[in-house]
């Protein structure tokens, strides 16, 4: 995977918040979690994707962090990393935002594919 780097920002209640998030040439995928959050509010972060498997005939979902993010227990601050082969890669998908106290979301999609080329949009 050609190296890639993404710093993401968006404002709640005032607040600048930002993600960093690379994919290094030796197949390491790392985000870094805000390190604080306005009060009520949660991060989410969701990581998945699609790899081929040996002969590029069949396909297999990945999904990295699970627990985590289904019970929102990321440390703020901390830097997670996932290996990520690349030469199998499909695609990576990261949904990440935030969640309110009423579970009202703002959320981003950030689309990864191997040759470092990426979409990124907000999800309604």
């Amino acid at each position: 995977m050609t190296y890639l780097s993404i710093f993401m920002g968006c404002s709640i209640d005032e607040t600048a918040l930002y993600i960093f998030i690379t994919c290094s040439a030796k197949d390491l995928f790392s985000f870094t979690i805000p390190k604080a959050l306005p009060k009520g509010y949660k991060f989410y972060l969701h990581v998945s994707g699609r790899m081929y498997l040996g002969n590029k005939l069949n396909i297999m979902n990945f999904h990295a962090f699970v627990e985590e993010s289904q019970n929102f227990s990321r440390e703020n601050g901390k830097t997670c990393t996932y290996t990520l082969k690349s030469e199998g890669l499909v695609e990576c998908l990261l949904v990440f935002g935030f969640i309110d106290k009423n579970n009202k979301e703002d959320l981003y999609a950030i689309q990864i594919f191997p040759d470092g080329t990426k979409s990124i949009e907000k999800t309604d």
